[in-house]
């Protein structure tokens, strides 16, 4: 970590002291929430700001919301369009993003008043290309009331200080830094080749690496600037089988990124512990997936080779036990697994009460 870089003062030198921010909104049928979105857009401390708010043909009055806010400021401007998908959405906003520093907001979430102020200062007195700091996940369908800040669970702890490109790889390849666009601000420069990949639902898993590969530092704030609000309904809340396959294609091109970088930045064990964190993931959502679609026989057995074929090779060694032990059940007792899941939660939560978290 380089917490040695010289501090710039505020003298208005920084390409970056009192410039636009571009604040990219996309929005897809979330009425109940899109006016506590944009209105702490709107309230944000640092004004100088264009936001960029793209309605991918929303059908329950979200676009009628996004146009009654054009009304009352002259910085939010809407494009309205036919529903293509997240990605699609953000890479509307990336063509028509002319400030020289990014941010993206998704529209159920909220900033705090002085998040985009923080995060542009440390970019400035660090010279870093990304600022990226907490968040607090949140999981109501009403307000993210400030009130309720302290029965939420702030994100995991992340340690402030400046990372060089290697090192914010290597937080990214230990899961220290998350793949969430919507938790850093960004040098616009770095997206000048970079397009979130359309039609896959994951797209921040398969955009977020090479974003980090393309800059010279990225500084971490160590307090929580944005409120992120837990959905029944989100797409990571989501389980089909075309969710999951999306999944592992963007976490196979993770994966395949780090891999072709080990010879010189990871470890053998670092790219093991990226496949054993990919097949867990598998795992989870193929036991929420049979537990949510227990008649789609065809699609589970999908998953299960999935999984089965990650777990062939030399990519795990004898010291990965848990996930050998999953992978046996799987292939030869996957009746047992829901039963077994069942009693490792309620275990869990024995434990938790008798000792605490």
């Amino acid at each position: 970590m380089q917490n040695d870089r010289q501090t710039l003062q505020h003298d208005g030198n920084d390409p970056y002291y009192g410039c636009l921010v571009s604040v990219i909104v996309p929005v897809y049928n979330v009425r109940p929430y899109l006016e506590e979105c944009l209105e702490s857009v709107v309230a944000q401390t640092y004004q100088n700001l264009e936001i960029l708010v793209i309605d991918d043909g929303s059908a329950d009055g979200s676009g009628e919301v996004c146009d009654r806010f054009i009304q009352n400021d002259s910085r939010i401007r809407v494009v309205h369009q036919e529903n293509k998908g997240l990605s699609a959405a953000r890479n509307v906003g990336l063509d028509l993003a002319t400030g020289p520093v990014i941010s993206f907001l998704d529209s159920d979430d909220a900033f705090l008043p002085n998040a985009i102020e923080k995060a542009l200062n440390a970019m400035i007195e660090t010279h870093a290309d990304i600022a990226l700091f907490k968040s607090k996940s949140v999981k109501t369908e009403g307000r993210l009331d400030q009130e309720d800040l302290a029965e939420v669970n702030a994100s995991p702890r992340i340690q402030k200080g400046v990372y060089s490109r290697e090192e914010a790889l290597q937080n990214l390849a230990d899961r220290k830094f998350n793949n969430a666009v919507w938790n850093k601000i960004y040098a616009s420069h770095l997206w000048q080749e970079i397009r979130f990949p359309e039609g896959n639902v994951y797209e921040d898993v398969d955009t977020t690496y090479k974003i980090f590969d393309g800059s010279t530092g990225t500084v971490v704030l160590d307090e929580p600037l944005v409120l992120h609000r837990e959905r029944p309904d989100s797409i990571s809340a989501t389980h089909s089988l075309v969710h999951i396959q999306d999944w592992n294609n963007a976490y196979a091109h993770y994966e395949t990124f780090f891999r072709n970088h080990s010879s010189n930045l990871f470890s053998d064990e670092q790219i093991r512990r990226i496949r054993r964190n990919r097949i867990t993931g598998l795992f989870s959502r193929y036991l929420d997936f049979i537990k949510s679609s227990p008649k789609e026989k065809e699609a589970a057995s999908d998953i299960r080779a999935m999984i089965l074929e990650l777990g062939q090779g030399r990519q795990l060694n004898r010291r990965d036990k848990t996930v050998r032990m999953r992978l046996f059940l799987l292939r030869f007792m996957p009746w047992i697994l829901p039963a077994l899941r069942s009693c490792y939660r309620l275990l869990r939560v024995v434990k938790e009460k008798a000792f605490g978290r």
